[in-house]
């Protein structure tokens, strides 16, 4: 028995490490041979500066790619698998801020919801659920683009300020924002977590209107525009 409970997990070890070794060749591949994504992804470091070029890390896509592919890795090559990455990355690209010349990478992210770190992997999350419930990857994008993605809007900065020190909350919370737009089924789960932060956002502002006279003063952190209502 123990040698058989022995087999079994150096089997479910290899299978893994099989796994993480074909992402992360596709990943790269993906960087090597997308232009967009070349210039986007910083392929040497694990951390964003504030200075950066880039706004994404190698590290966050292939964390990305990984959730992405998770529904296909067993079943389609590293050929196939490429095709479908970079089919739905360049969707996206093309449907953000993400390559405007006319902002700087660091103005990009002070500005964008879209540009943050965050982003990247919420995306992996949404094609994942799209690729189970057989929704096409090239529509998502159009979809995609009615999101205000603003920083400065009275949503996006109370859940900063109310999820600030749980980014897994935040990635969920965007992957939320996203499915709604786009049309995809969450589980019920994510769907009463999502509703349950929908209603903080307006209590949030009740009490800040309330008890501070100068409530943007308050969100300076995430943003120095004025804020909206969207």
């Amino acid at each position: 028995m123990q040698s058989l409970t022995a087999s079994l997990l150096s089997k479910n070890a290899n299978n893994n490490l099989n796994t993480t070794m074909r992402i992360n060749k596709i990943s790269y591949r993906l960087i090597n041979e997308c232009e967009e994504l070349k210039t986007l992804i910083n392929a040497l470091r694990s951390t964003i500066s504030k200075n950066a070029k880039n706004l994404f890390t190698v590290k966050d896509f292939i964390t990305a790619n990984n959730t992405l592919l998770e529904h296909d890795i067993k079943t389609k090559d590293d050929e196939q698998l490429f095709i479908i990455a970079r089919t739905y990355w360049l969707s996206f690209v093309r449907a953000n801020n993400w390559c405007n010349p006319l902002a700087t990478p660091s103005e990009k992210r002070s500005e964008y919801v879209s540009c943050m770190h965050y982003m990247i992997k919420a995306i992996g999350m949404v094609g994942l659920e799209a690729r189970k419930q057989g929704v096409s990857l090239r529509t998502l994008a159009e979809k995609y683009l009615t999101v205000n993605w603003t920083k400065a809007t009275k949503r996006w900065c109370a859940i900063f300020v109310l999820m600030s020190d749980s980014q897994v909350d935040l990635v969920r919370y965007i992957y939320g924002v996203i499915c709604e737009k786009v049309g995809i089924a969450m589980n019920k789960t994510d769907q009463m977590a999502f509703q349950l932060l929908h209603g903080f956002i307006d209590t949030f502002w009740n009490v800040v209107n309330k008890h501070f006279d100068d409530p943007a003063s308050l969100l300076t952190k995430h943003t120095t525009r004025p804020i909206i209502d969207a």
